[in-house]
């Protein structure tokens, strides 16, 4: 007996799953604006914070404003303690950075304000 064998090739491109909040029970909320000390508002500043071992990150719009969620480490309510990261550079005026650590209350928007000194 003879067996016949095909070989088929698939050239699929899987696409990421894309979470929602809906997905999760617990969640930080998190916006606010950033701004450069004697300054206001800053646009196309990077806004980062690591949230249970993952990168979490956003650009401030043009009016200095930014949000993103993440899933909370912490499954249950109460309050969770995150650290905030704002940084910006132009060639022009130079870098600016700040932080802020501030504790969040899980499923509650929490505003995080930054502002940035020259570095």
């Amino acid at each position: 007996m003879i067996a016949a064998f095909s070989l088929v090739s698939c050239n699929k491109t899987l696409e990421p799953t894309r979470l929602q909040k809906s997905d999760f029970s617990f969640v930080l909320n998190i916006q606010g604006t950033v701004t450069i000390s004697g300054s206001g508002p800053v646009a196309g500043a990077t806004v980062s914070s690591n949230i249970g071992g993952t990168a979490y990150s956003a650009i401030t719009d043009s009016q200095g404003k930014y949000s993103f969620w993440a899933p909370s480490p912490k499954k249950s309510e109460g309050t969770y303690g995150i650290s905030v990261k704002a940084a910006y550079s132009n060639p022009a005026i130079g870098s600016y950075s700040g932080a802020r650590y501030v504790t969040c209350e899980i499923n509650k928007a929490t505003t995080i304000d930054i502002t940035m000194n020259k570095e």
